[in-house]
């Protein structure tokens, strides 16, 4: 009997909407250079709309980061762990995308997948200010 990771996707994200929020993912991938035109095309900007439940930093994020922990300090408050749902995204956050949500935009630092048997099923992710 084999485990039904498809469905566990479609259950985080079923959880995620439930309880989370839209959250806009932003990535700029840089223009390519044509040597034998000598011309640099221009920067492309991905946009794409993800389902994320947005939760402050813990201690472990934090450190994980090499980021020194301090309470009630501006580094704790400029961080945040976010989990977005997998389904239906056609990129995987990376650091240096960007993630818009209530009118902030905040920088991706970190990105760990839980992808069972290479199902994508939730990012985990760590943005700061």
């Amino acid at each position: 009997m084999t485990f039904n990771y498809a469905r566990a996707a479609d259950t985080a994200a079923r959880l995620l909407a439930q309880f989370g929020q839209a959250v806009t993912l932003i990535r700029t991938v840089a223009g390519g250079y044509d040597p034998a035109t000598g011309v640099t095309s221009p920067d492309v900007t991905q946009t794409q709309v993800a389902t994320a439940v947005m939760l402050e930093a813990s201690q472990g994020v934090v450190q994980s980061f090499d980021v020194r922990f301090e309470a009630d300090t501006l580094i704790e408050s400029n961080l945040r762990s976010v989990l977005i749902a997998a389904e239906g995204l056609a990129w995987a956050p990376k650091p240096a995308d960007k993630l818009v949500a209530a009118g902030e935009t905040w920088t991706v630092i970190g990105m760990t997948p839980t992808n069972p048997a290479g199902v994508p099923v939730i990012y985990r992710v760590t943005i700061k200010r």
